[in-house]
């Protein structure tokens, strides 16, 4: 039975559902004109020569690309057309201040002012050259970059290579010859990790800069090249010495004085911009501290026209990486929202969605507590397995799980944007000073996070420059983005069937985030806890559904649950509460069941182009695969479909679910 308190919490989330629409019929012309486009475009996606028992994908998206025809320099799937369409939104609206003759010098809110001038420089540029940003970011203070393999002619005696270093991370530039990152400590605290070097060789970009000095009838030249090679290959053998992962928390005062060989001192001084009497109160973890000395050692012991010279090169290597991808359409704003998304974010939360968000709010936050009960719901399933104070947990995480629609930070008034974006400065001629600057600011405000210490709006948003929703586990929070709202991915005045075939199974995928195995990992509140993780060996039903998950093809096992599971949920918070005798027509093709355009509904967030031909991230599988994976794990699809089972090249698989 489910827990006291857990009837409670589910109750209170009852109660502030509303209603479902149980029919297709409508009072007035809107809602019914979004869902007759919704099943007019999801039918044009279909390719109904296929045969769904066989390759469920082709049937439900067979015929996407096709209906979007000449979009592959503007983006391939489903996902990249969220970020398009909001971009293009977005480029709309500046050019709709413009034309009504708000200038850039004369334009009253500061955001806007920046972000239109940014833009225009951008697309004002034809060409980027990753040389050009030699000219504005210096190795030191008014000292100048050396040529390509010619001497530098800055006193070497006098250069500190980690004051040089320290520059280099402030703009972002990490991995060489060390990793730093910036992680959660707990719901409210960040900390630092430091490790060894993790980039390297060369970048092809990089590799025909050595290979210029390599083919040079210049011997100065070739000797330099060999010089940063075997640094690299002596880099890389102190790499492999020192591998055994050991952690170790320590303050940054204390790792100054544990590793005199490096000047972490100038380093960071040069990083934060702060004073060494603040460092005490910087945490981190620091994992292969002996690394570290005798790194420090072997660049006290390399030459530093070598060092020099592999810096500008993998400083150039990092900025071609950086630059705007000028074969991608509206490219200025796709690089723009890498570097301030939440000024995006802003800008389109007030010209478009603040009009609607009182409308589309109610039915996402509907969804979202109908799915948090069933939830709960479930967790009843579970009772034998894990203990009272575990499943005092698990409820307290679902119920307290937050929302955040438009992923903006949660404050009352404008202030917070005009004082984040203060120091954010953007020139109205030069491009590269602009992308150094605003490279500067983008982590300039992650350092910041390291001097929060109770919760702050930078707590209630996350940056995030893509349109897909995600999961924040040291926030316990769902993100959807702006770009996500939007058809034929959503609308307010869908029927409750589409709404939960694909919002519903967003939602239900970011919060088995939440329940699987890293999210298992937080509380409520999003710190960190071991009460559940330590005894999961014990747990056999659990471990029983994770080896049935990790015997199929997956490149992650936490995407796989967050798909299947998620799915899941959200096909049983919806069909729980309709009957499943709901008939939908194509007119005038054949009817199709409310179960059936569920699962193409579903499918359809997935379509691409023809997926061999786009390389994804090791992070998720392609459409290709996580589709048919989700609906061979699901009881109701072969009969929902009809499907024989003796039909050829089927996926027979036992049915994997979590929860």
């Amino acid at each position: 039975m489910i827990s006291k308190k857990g009837k409670t919490m589910l109750a209170l989330l009852l109660l502030v559902t509303l209603k479902i629409v149980l029919s297709f019929g409508y009072h007035h012309h809107g809602p019914q004109d979004a869902n007759v486009r919704l099943l007019k475009t999801l039918h044009s996606y279909m390719d109904t020569s296929s045969d769904p028992c066989q390759n469920f994908y082709q049937y439900a998206c067979g015929n996407w690309e096709n209906a979007h025809p000449n979009i592959t320099s503007k983006y391939v799937d489903t996902f990249g057309s969220l970020d398009y369409i909001i971009n293009k939104r977005i480029k709309f609206i500046l050019q709709g201040r413009r034309r009504r003759k708000i200038s850039r010098n004369f334009e009253n809110n500061e955001i806007y002012r920046k972000v239109r001038s940014y833009l225009a420089v951008c697309e004002e540029q034809k060409k980027f050259e990753p040389e050009q940003y030699l000219t504005v970011f210096k190795p030191l203070p008014g000292v100048e970059w050396p040529e390509n393999g010619e001497e530098w002619q800055y006193p070497l005696e006098q250069w500190n290579v980690w004051s040089t270093l320290g520059r280099l991370q402030a703009m972002g530039f990490n991995g060489f010859p060390l990793s730093l990152e910036l992680k959660h400590e707990n719901a409210t605290h960040f900390r630092l990790e430091l490790d060894k070097v993790n980039l390297l060789g060369f970048t092809a970009f990089e590799q025909k800069i050595v290979d210029h000095l390599e083919g040079s009838l210049n011997w100065n030249y070739r000797q330099l090249a060999m010089e940063m090679e075997e640094f690299l290959k002596t880099l890389a053998a102190l790499r492999k010495n020192h591998n055994n992962f050991k952690e170790e928390k320590i303050s940054l005062a204390e790792l100054m004085q544990r590793v005199p060989s490096v000047d972490f001192e100038e380093f960071f001084e040069n990083l934060l911009g702060l004073q060494r009497e603040f460092f005490e109160n910087i945490q981190m973890v620091v994992t292969n501290l002996a690394y570290f000395q005798e790194l420090g050692e072997l660049l006290r012991q390399t030459p530093g026209q070598t060092l020099i010279q592999m810096l500008r090169i993998k400083f150039l290597g990092y900025m071609e990486k950086q630059m705007p991808k000028v074969e991608n359409h509206l490219h200025c704003l796709q690089h723009m929202r890498d570097l301030v998304p939440l000024a995006l974010d802003y800008i389109y939360e007030e010209e478009v969605y603040r009009h609607q968000r009182n409308h589309s709010d109610g039915v996402i936050k509907r969804i979202f507590h109908r799915m948090q009960g069933k939830f709960l719901e479930i967790l009843q399933q579970h009772q034998q397995e894990f203990s009272e104070p575990e499943i005092a947990l698990l409820e307290e995480k679902i119920s307290r799980m937050k929302l955040n629609i438009g992923n903006l930070p949660q404050v009352e008034d404008g202030n917070f944007y005009v004082h984040y974006f203060r120091h954010w400065y953007v020139t109205d001629n030069d491009f590269y000073w602009n992308h150094l600057n605003a490279l500067q600011h983008h982590h300039q405000q992650r350092f910041k996070l390291l001097q929060l210490k109770t919760a702050q709006p930078q707590h209630t948003f996350v940056i995030w420059p893509y349109g897909s929703p995600a999961f924040q586990p040291s926030a316990n929070m769902v993100v959807i983005p702006h770009a996500y709202l939007r058809f034929p991915i959503f609308h307010p005045d869908f029927h409750d069937l589409f709404l939960y075939a694909e919002l519903g199974n967003t939602l239900g995928h970011e919060i088995m985030h939440a329940f699987d195995i890293n999210g298992l990992d937080f509380d409520g509140q999003g710190n960190p806890t071991t009460l559940i993780s330590s005894t999961l060996p014990n747990k056999k039903a659990f471990f029983k559904s994770l080896r049935c998950f990790s015997q199929q093809r997956s490149a992650s096992l936490n995407e796989k649950i967050a798909d299947i599971s998620g799915f899941n949920l959200a096909y049983a918070t919806y069909f729980d509460q309709h009957p499943p005798g709901e008939v939908f027509q194509f007119h005038p093709h054949s009817p199709l069941g409310a179960k059936q355009l569920f699962f193409i509904k579903f499918a359809q967030f997935f379509c691409a182009i023809n997926p061999k031909r786009i390389t994804y991230d090791e992070s998720h599988d392609t459409p290709l695969y996580r589709v048919p994976q989700v609906v061979a794990n699901h009881r109701d699809f072969e009969k929902v479909f009809h499907c024989p089972a003796t039909k050829k090249n089927r996926i027979v698989l036992e049915k994997c679910n979590l929860w």
